[in-house]
């Protein structure tokens, strides 16, 4: 991977779910722009523009010492906050469109009944579950036009979000669909985890949490 982006870029999706050791090791990698693979001896050289991604605070992970403070600093040079999904439901059509051109199926129509329903909708899981969501409904719509129907989780939860905040709380909410995926992939949590965008051991802590 790293000798793959000598004079390109190099992409670390969720860097915070490193261990120590691994920080350590790629600490000196950023610094010294070279490496071994693993079972040599020859020192191999990569030159490469470094781009991180985590859906954690970072800075609060370093002070907790779950993540080098001298890896953070290092990486920390022009950070970007891409809000979650349910802070820019405007864009929500758009990717949308663009989801459905990468699964292949450009010219499925769509009811304005579903697309007021997705924007209704909080994502927790952000873009991975609505494309795991997208992918779906085309699955059982086989072709023709994208209706509710092809949407059960979201009719599932219309009547938590309809609910009194009396009700239902926060945490309340966050367990009561973390379950909910969870029964739609089996009891899976390494695939339940992937589709709500957390790790496994934050959701095994949840659960835990949450008896």
């Amino acid at each position: 991977m790293v000798q793959q982006a000598d004079k390109g870029t190099l992409f670390l999706d969720e860097v915070s779910n490193m261990s120590q050791g691994v920080q350590a090791d790629f600490l000196k990698v950023i610094e010294e722009k070279q490496f071994r693979r693993l079972g040599e001896d020859r020192v191999r050289k990569s030159d490469f523009r470094l781009i991180c991604s985590t859906n954690k605070n970072l800075l609060e992970e370093a002070r907790q010492e779950r993540f080098r403070k001298d890896l953070y600093f290092r990486i920390n040079v022009f950070p970007i906050e891409l809000p979650p999904l349910r802070k820019r439901l405007t864009d929500l059509p758009g990717l949308v469109h663009c989801l459905l051109e990468e699964l292949g199926a450009p010219e499925i129509e769509m009811s304005q009944e579903v697309m007021q329903k997705l924007k209704s909708y909080s994502w927790p899981g952000n873009i991975r579950e609505l494309r795991n969501s997208l992918e779906r409904a085309l699955l059982l719509a086989r072709g023709s036009r994208i209706s509710m129907a092809y949407f059960p989780d979201l009719q599932e939860t219309s009547s938590l979000a309809d609910s009194s905040p009396k009700d239902w709380d926060l945490k309340e909410r966050e367990m009561a669909h973390i379950l909910q995926v969870l029964d739609q992939f089996g009891g899976d949590k390494a695939k339940a985890a992937e589709v709500l965008g957390i790790s496994k051991a934050t959701l095994n802590r949840k659960l835990k949490s949450a008896g």
